[in-house]
């Protein structure tokens, strides 16, 4: 009988409890959202007529509630629809099978990065034990997918020595991630050059001019896009549209104006100020309690009261910055620039906290808080067991049992589907529906009604995406804009 790799049954159970906490109840928690309800339907609706929800043929770019989104998180549904189904399991099931393989992939470069193998074990325990982490793993979300292709991205490119089909890979991967989200348009290019320093790779240097080449396409195309600069304002460069920002600018410069400081009031004001504005807001990315206490209280970037990370954890992550200087400082130096980098996008945005756009940040926190859990002494293991026992048990308290109430509007998927089924049962009675308590409930009903995209295609277009996606088939959806 062969012998069983003592080593490898903690990676095996860590992985099986990765598995456990991505799939148990997929279909129930988190909440289905309105744009996942988009992202499946379009899918559902490619793969059945070949046109999305405006009528569009195989788009590009696709336009949504919130300003446009890139192909990949859409495309890559439609396999699993034409073969399993709509259905809330289906559609979230590729996110979270490129999310566990991600995690693999992780725990290898880990292996290679540290020359140890039971950092990288602590690291994945990390990212497997948070809550408020596991809860973009549970849904269809661009950043995290982004996040996984290029971790996957990098694996390959470090293993391209065993096949030049990684090579390959790799360089796919990296282009899949620059259209995933926008936020990779920031982030990927630099971390590869922060990679090659890191590794002493000077080939990657091409790989960056590669996927440069690669992005220029997408950018030429994203760029003609209607009212993309308005896009572009809103959702990838909001810091520059706080109103409280704006008005400051304007009174100083009125105020160097009346006293005839003319090129003082224009320069300084709307270039300097704007520079202190945004230095301002990077620097509240680097607070802890984002990560590890409160997040960003954006009920759509996650759990409300919870970061990604416990708290718990915040502890060894102070103490694993000391110890990663110290066994490894180059390692020390990349996890500081790659958390510089990735923690750009977010800094540009306002509200100046974003979750969500903080999700690349954290393979590195887990990496250092791994540093630190690496010190601790055997006796006291048990007693950091119970912390996390009890601090895990308080955030699924407040996720499973407040959050709900806390949020009615985003846990509303029961109400979307007694009317989804009551539309099917009569085809020929008008029903109304008020978005006043579900905003934009028009993708829930297609998702859930699993209704026809040739009947819906067929429907007249109105002015503007928010009128286009309102009613469907007999149930008309009012309120807000009536």
């Amino acid at each position: 009988m062969a012998k069983i790799n003592a080593s490898l049954i903690l990676p095996f159970i860590i992985f099986v409890l990765s598995i456990f906490f991505r799939t148990y109840q997929l279909d129930k928690y988190p909440y289905f959202s309105t744009n996942e309800a988009l992202l499946s339907w379009r899918s559902y609706s490619l793969s059945q007529i070949g046109t999305d929800e405006t009528g569009r043929r195989y788009p590009f770019i696709f336009s949504s509630f919130e300003g446009y989104q890139l192909p990949v998180s859409t495309y890559i549904i439609i396999p699993f629809v034409k073969i399993f189904g709509l259905n809330i399991n289906t559609v979230r099931l590729p996110f979270v099978l490129i999310s566990l393989f991600s995690l693999l992939c992780l725990y290898f470069l880990l292996c290679k990065w540290t020359n140890d193998k039971n950092i990288p074990l602590l690291t994945l325990l990390v990212l497997a034990l948070s809550p408020g982490y596991l809860w973009f793993t549970r849904v269809i979300n661009s950043v995290n997918l982004a996040l996984s292709l290029l971790v996957i991205g990098l694996f390959l490119l470090q293993n391209q020595k065993k096949s030049p089909f990684y090579l390959t890979g790799a360089l796919l991967c990296f282009v899949a991630s620059l259209y995933t989200n926008q936020i990779t348009w920031l982030v990927v290019i630099p971390l590869l050059f922060l990679y090659a320093w890191y590794r002493k790779h000077r080939q990657i240097l091409i790989i960056c001019g590669l996927l440069f080449i690669a992005l220029l396409p997408l950018l030429y195309y994203y760029l003609k896009l209607p009212q993309i600069a308005l896009n572009i304002k809103q959702n990838d460069l909001s810091i520059f549209s706080d109103i409280t920002t704006i008005n400051s600018i304007n009174a100083l410069r009125g105020e160097d104006v009346s006293s005839k400081r003319l090129i003082w009031g224009t320069v300084f004001h709307n270039k300097v100020y704007q520079g202190v504005r945004f230095l301002s807001s990077y620097l509240q990315q680097l607070n802890p309690r984002l990560y590890f206490a409160s997040g960003d209280q954006n009920p759509l970037h996650g759990l409300s009261n919870f970061g990604p990370l416990l708290v718990v954890f915040l502890p060894f992550f102070l103490s694993g910055l000391k110890t990663l200087y110290s066994r490894n400082y180059r390692l020390f130096i990349f996890a500081f620039f790659w958390c510089l980098i990735t923690t750009l996008p977010s800094a540009l945005s306002f509200p100046n906290q974003n979750q969500e756009k903080l999700l690349l940040v954290l393979p590195m926190l887990a990496l250092v808080v791994g540093y630190g859990l690496s010190t601790i002494k055997k006796q006291f293991l048990p007693i950091l067991a119970v912390f996390i026992v009890i601090n895990t048990t308080i955030i699924l308290y407040d996720a499973l049992v407040k959050e709900p109430f806390r949020q009615p509007e985003k846990h509303s998927t029961g109400l979307i589907e007694q009317i989804a089924a009551t539309s099917i049962r009569n085809p020929d009675k008008t029903i109304n529906m008020s978005d006043a308590d579900i905003p934009d409930p028009a993708p829930l009903l297609l998702f859930f009604s699993k209704y026809d995209p040739q009947l819906f295609s067929s429907q007249t277009p109105s002015f503007g995406y928010r009128s286009t996606i309102r009613n469907v088939g007999n149930v008309a959806v009012v309120g807000k804009e009536k």
